[in-house]
């Protein structure tokens, strides 16, 4: 909606129209939250694939493995 002194606008009798200015800071926490969305996500991604360092078994890597790709297949 457009405002200004060359504007009008029509209201229902008792209605009131109120202003509402924004300073930025709404606009900077949005990016931020999205941002460190952003960041989660790739932690997430990044689990999905990282290896465990270690001794392990063939049986538990084999373990492993299908877990990781069953996670990563669901995603996909």
């Amino acid at each position: 909606m457009t405002v200004g002194s060359k504007s009008a606008i029509r209201l229902p009798v008792g209605a009131s129209a109120q202003w509402v200015e924004t300073t930025g800071n709404a606009i900077g926490a949005g990016r931020q939250d999205l941002l460190d969305l952003e960041e989660r996500m790739q932690m997430l991604g990044a689990e999905l694939i990282q290896k465990k360092t270690g001794r392990t078994s063939a049986t538990q890597a084999q373990l492993l493995s299908n877990q990781s790709e069953s996670k990563l297949g669901a995603m996909a």
